[in-house]
């Protein structure tokens, strides 16, 4: 749905406000009668088919992921997370519920939704056990 010239958001001075900006853009992108249309068939293709599934995460995938990393790091830098977070296991946290709201329950998405679940993706991010640590038992 976006181009390849994809770029992370103006810096908000805070991982909640740069989770939003992203929330905001891909529903803009994702909610749409065009995408409705189109991308369920289109993910149906990609992973039905293992050379544009490949070219699809070579090119899509990867360049999401890195505008994430890149809002990610900025959090790290500020102090607001310890550590990056896995950049693959937060994407599917943004992009899971928006596709679940628009093309599994066919709804249009309440109108705070991206406020919604980037409150919710960035307490959950500041909170994570680190990496490679384990849990303490309790």
């Amino acid at each position: 749905v976006h181009d390849l010239d994809l770029s992370p958001p103006p810096d908000s001075g805070s991982l909640l406000g740069d989770l939003t900006a992203l929330l905001r853009r891909l529903l803009l992108e994702l909610d749409n009668p065009i995408a409705a249309k189109v991308i369920p068939g289109v993910l149906v293709e990609v992973h039905g088919n293992p050379d544009l599934s490949a070219r699809f995460a070579a090119t899509f995938m990867v360049r999401e992921r890195e505008v994430l990393g890149e809002v990610l790091d900025r959090a790290v830098r500020r102090g607001e997370l310890a550590e990056r977070p896995d950049v693959p296991i937060t994407h599917a946290l943004l992009l899971g519920p928006v596709i679940t709201w628009l093309y599994v329950f066919g709804a249009r998405p309440p109108e705070r939704l991206a406020e919604h679940l980037a409150g919710t993706v960035a307490a959950g991010l500041a909170h994570a056990p680190r990496a490679g640590t384990p849990e303490e038992p309790s």
